[in-house]
C-alpha cells in the first residue's frame, strides 16, 4: 500500500535555492502558494480537512513517500511514529545553529487510495521558543539543516539509552491507539552527562516562563560541569564555564558574570523568592535568558563535536581536566 506522510512546519523559512533536501527518505518541499495534487489528494482533502491543509500553503514542509504492508497495523504505526520523532529531532537541532522557535504544526500519514480508509493524524501544541520565550520566524540556508542532521547523527552516537528505549516503545490498540512514550522507561541512573544535559535543554527549549526557562539552563551546566568536588557551585560552574569556552580575560570575565547572573535567578526561583529589584520586569530577564541561551549553545556545540569523551569520564578525571585549564 502506498503511504504518504505530511509535516506542516511552523516558524521556517528556507532561503530559496534550487539544490533539494533529504534525510532518511524524508524530503524537505519548498514553498508554495500551490499544493502539489499528487501529494495532497482528495483521500487527504476529505479527511484533514481545509484547515489543516491550509498549513501546508506558503511555507515548507516534509513529506515521505512508502510502500508498507496494509495488513501490519503496528508497522504502520511504527513508522508514523519514526517519521514524527526524525523531524522533531531535525527541527530541534537547528537551534545549534541559532535561537529560533521552529515547531513541527502536525503530522500526517495517509493512504491515497480511497478503499483502504488508512489516515492518521496529529495537531502539535505549543513547541519550542525562543530564548526570550516568544515565539518568531527563523530563517535557515539548506547548508544549516544539513549541519542539524549531522549534529543529530553526533547525538544518538552519545546516547546510551537508545536500545532501552527501543525495547520500550509499546503501542496499545484498545480502547484508543495510543504510543506510549519511551521517555517513561528510562533509568536515570544509567544515563551519561551528556544526555542529562540534552534532557534538561530539551525542557528548557519548550518553557515560556522566563526564571524557570533560566533555571532549566543552569541545570544544563550543572550536567555538565558539576562533579564530586565540594564548593560554592554558583562560582566553581561559573568558573569552569567560562575557562571552557576561553578567549581572552575580559571574554572569561564576561562569560563569568553571565552565569553567575544566571544563577541568582535561579536559586531565588528555586527557594520562592522575589527577584531583585533591577530583574523586576520581563525585558531583563529576557535580557539574561537570551545570553544564557548562547553561552550554552556555544558549549553544546563544543562539546558535542569535539570534547565529548572529557564529559563521559569519571568526576575524577573531570576535576583534573578542569584544574589544567585552570593553572595551564
Amino acid at each position: 500500500m502506498k503511504v504518504i506522510s505530511l509535516c506542516a512546519i511552523h516558524g521556517l523559512k528556507v532561503t530559496k535555492t534550487d539544490e533539494e533536501f533529504e534525510f532518511n527518505d524524508i524530503k524537505l518541499i519548498q514553498a508554495s502558494a500551490q499544493l502539489n495534487p499528487e501529494i495532497f489528494t482528495e483521500s487527504f482533502f476529505g479527511q484533514a480537512g481545509a484547515i489543516n491543509c491550509r498549513t501546508f500553503l506558503n511555507g515548507p514542509y516534509f513529506v515521505r513517500i512508502e510502500d508498507v504492508d496494509s495488513s501490519n497495523q503496528r508497522l504502520l504505526l511504527r513508522n508514523y511514529q519514526v517519521f514524527k520523532n526524525e523531524i522533531r529531532n531535525l527541527l530541534n537541532n537547528l537551534w545549534f545553529i541559532k535561537d529560533n522557535s521552529v515547531n513541527p504544526l502536525g503530522f500526517y500519514s495517509f493512504s491515497p487510495m480511497l478503499e483502504t480508509n488508512y489516515y492518521i493524524g496529529t495537531s502539535e501544541g505549543a513547541g519550542n521558543t525562543k530564548a526570550d520565550g516568544n515565539m518568531s520566524g527563523e530563517e535557515f540556508s539548506l547548508n544549516d539543516l544539513k549541519s542539524s542532521f549531522y549534529i543529530l547523527e553526533a547525538v544518538i552516537k552519545l546516547i546510551t539509552e537508545n536500545k532501552r528505549r527501543e525495547e520500550a516503545f509499546q503501542i496499545t490498540f484498545e480502547p484508543v491507539m495510543v504510543s506510549k512514550s519511551p521517555m517513561h522507561f528510562i533509568n536515570h541512573n544509567t544515563t551519561n552527562r551528556i544526555e542529562r544535559a540534552l534532557m534538561f535543554w530539551a525542557c528548557a527549549r519548550l518553557e515560556k516562563f522566563l526564571p524557570l526557562k533560566i533555571s532549566l539552563f543552569m541545570s544544563i551546566l550543572e550536567s555538565l560541569f558539576s562533579s564530586n568536588e565540594s564548593g560554592e557551585l554558583s562560582h566553581k560552574m561559573s568558573e569552569r564555564v567560562s575557562l571552557y569556552l576561553g578567549g581572552d580575560s575580559e571574554k572569561k570575565n564576561t562569560t563569568y558574570k553571565n552565569v553567575k547572573g544566571a544563577y541568582n535567578v535561579r536559586s531565588k526561583f528555586f527557594h520562592g523568592q522575589r527577584q531583585s529589584s533591577q530583574l523586576s520586569q520581563v525585558e531583563s530577564l529576557a535580557a539574561i535568558s537570551v545570553k544564557t541561551d548562547s553561552i550554552i549553545r556555544d558549549v553544546l556545540n563544543k562539546v558535542i563535536k569535539g570534547d565529548s569523551a572529557i564529559f563521559l569520564e569519571s568526576d575524577d578525571k573531570l576535576n583534573d581536566y578542569f584544574l589544567k585549564l585552570l593553572f595551564g
